[in-house]
């Protein structure tokens, strides 16, 4: 085993630690959940570590979120769908530690005309843990 890959498994293991720590309700991501359904809660998201890409000291990759919805019903009730929404990571590495610039979330699979508590439609994309290094 080279010290290569063993520094590329350390790397996405950090990089995996740090998007799932990630507090999501603080970002237009869980903003956007919650407007959507406003009692969301977010089950897990899912990040592969072997679906990390690293680019010199960039890396981005795929997650998925599992979510319940619960949405009022017409006779005053909850309707409670469980739902899985495909995303995107990207960041940088800052001496060597892996910061998390942006986690996207995609609700493009749930249809547009379905109505929202609010009346709005859902929106289709929604980018959440937007932070940029203090330079």
């Amino acid at each position: 085993m080279n010290d290569d890959s063993s520094r590329e498994r350390a790397q996405k293991a950090a990089i995996a630690q740090v998007v799932r720590r990630q507090n999501v309700w603080h970002t237009e991501a869980g903003v956007g959940l919650r407007k959507l359904s406003p009692e969301a809660t977010i089950d897990s998201i899912e990040l592969l570590e072997s679906e990390v890409l690293l680019n010199g000291d960039q890396f981005s990759g795929p997650v998925v979120w599992y979510v319940t919805l619960v949405f009022p019903d017409t006779e005053g009730g909850k309707l409670v769908s469980s739902e899985t929404f495909p995303g995107i990571f990207l960041g940088h590495f800052e001496n060597d530690a892996p910061v998390l610039d942006s986690l996207d979330v995609d609700f493009g699979s749930l249809s547009q005309a379905q109505p929202t508590r609010e009346g709005n439609t859902p929106p289709q994309r929604s980018r959440a843990a937007r932070r940029r290094p203090h330079r």
